[in-house]
């Protein structure tokens, strides 16, 4: 169970229990918490429950929703963190019995055993609490005790450190951020390593992914083209960008696609990226497929190594293709076919699927999906003024402030 404790405004001092997976906050009558803030809208903000974990979602209120002082759409809630609606700020306060860990970028599920590295320090950095854990690494939000702010230190795990393949990749996952310095990436701070842990240090930018957003809308869910275009027009920026420095991230899809809390879209996770010249260096198998299967170009099926940005545009363009269809462009019933299909099958045609996306959007997608890089945009640049063109004169979309940019 939780509260919320109403610390200023018209009702400072009232004091709510939260019983239940959710609670909607506003000054209508049917509101779960109704408030009597001039400020506020009907329905303004709801509180969820969900696998142990409380998060915040503004429902598209007209003077919007704060958490710390800082613009929401979602996000999640720790106890002592302070809500802000109109002129009403609300402490929310985990009480007895509530879970002590807080949902991070929508993990799915608690971090049910305790982390020896919560609350030890690594250089200047205090690890504060752990966020999520992949395949080969674990992130932390760490706080830099220079100057007080918060970052994430992605650490390579000890029972991984001892292999040298990996560690290299590591190695270069961290020099191939130190140049990749763009507005729509996050950004690599530092690196280093202290014993027997090496790490890398980057922004902080909270918010959650793109594949998060996605699941909320449940199964098959999309967006709406202008949001989507938004998007995808900001990881272009970077994607050229990193064209400019022949540079090919290899693994663009929605889980590597971050909205920030401060409504910026970047490019997250360069574990598979590489300066395209550095074949001799590389660190992939010939025959070895290296990427995220849905979004893979069929070049990059046969031959990692050899992929320039044409590789990533194609998987750009399947995950715009994701995000307006609700389906990949290629997907079997098994990896085989999958694989078989983005080797020799055209993905059904946008409208298709989507008869709300218009002509404008839906050709340059398609193109950007063809087998033959060849038939292609040949750079991001390309892609870009096509998309450009259509968000301009063929997609009309809300004025929103907080839209990706």
């Amino acid at each position: 169970m939780a509260e919320l404790i109403f610390i200023a405004g018209p009702e400072q001092g009232r004091t709510v229990t939260l019983e239940g997976d959710e609670a909607v906050i506003g000054r209508g009558a049917n509101c779960t918490v109704p408030i009597t803030d001039r400020q506020a809208s009907r329905r303004h903000c709801r509180i969820a429950l969900s696998d142990g974990h409380y998060s915040v979602h503004d429902l598209q209120s007209t003077n919007g929703t704060f958490l710390n002082d800082a613009p929401l759409q979602r996000a999640a809630l720790r106890d002592g963190d302070v809500i802000t609606i109109g002129d009403s700020r609300i402490r929310f306060l985990l009480t007895a019995g509530a879970p002590e860990s807080t949902l991070v970028r929508g993990a799915a599920h608690p971090v049910a055993e305790a982390d020896p590295l919560v609350g030890r320090s690594i250089g200047r950095y205090q690890i504060e609490r752990r966020l999520r854990r992949s395949k080969t690494a674990v992130l932390y939000r760490a706080q830099d005790t220079r100057d007080g702010g918060f970052v994430v230190l992605k650490l390579l795990p000890p029972t991984l450190a001892g292999r040298d393949e990996i560690v290299k990749r590591f190695i270069r996952e961290a020099k191939t951020g130190a140049e990749w310095k763009h507005a729509n990436v996050v950004q690599t701070l530092g690196a280093g390593r202290k014993g027997e842990l090496y790490f890398i240090v980057s922004e902080y930018v909270g918010g959650w992914s793109l594949q998060e957003l996605l699941d909320e809308q449940g199964e098959r869910g999309r967006f709406d083209t202008a949001r989507t275009l938004d998007i995808m027009i900001a990881i272009g920026r970077a994607l050229e960008f990193a064209r400019q420095h022949d540079i090919v991230h290899r693994d663009i899809k929605p889980a590597n696609i971050i909205i920030g809390e401060d409504g910026v879209a970047r490019l997250d996770n360069l574990w598979l990226a590489k300066h395209i010249h550095s074949q001799g260096s590389d660190l992939t198998a010939a025959e070895m497929p290296l990427g995220t299967l849905g979004y893979m170009a069929p070049e990059q099926l046969a031959d990692a190594r050899s992929v320039d940005c044409r590789a990533d545009i194609y998987s750009l363009a399947a995950t715009i293709y994701r995000a307006l269809t609700g389906v990949v462009p290629c997907r079997g019933a098994t990896a085989i076919e999958t694989m078989r299909k983005i080797r020799d099958e055209a993905p059904a045609p946008v409208q298709s699927l989507n008869p709300a996306v218009p002509p404008a959007v839906a050709r340059p997608v398609e193109r950007a999906l063809a087998k033959d890089p060849d038939q292609r945009q040949q750079t991001p640049a390309e892609l870009l003024v096509e998309l450009r063109l259509a968000r301009k004169y063929q997609v009309r979309g809300p004025d929103d402030r907080r839209s990706p940019r």
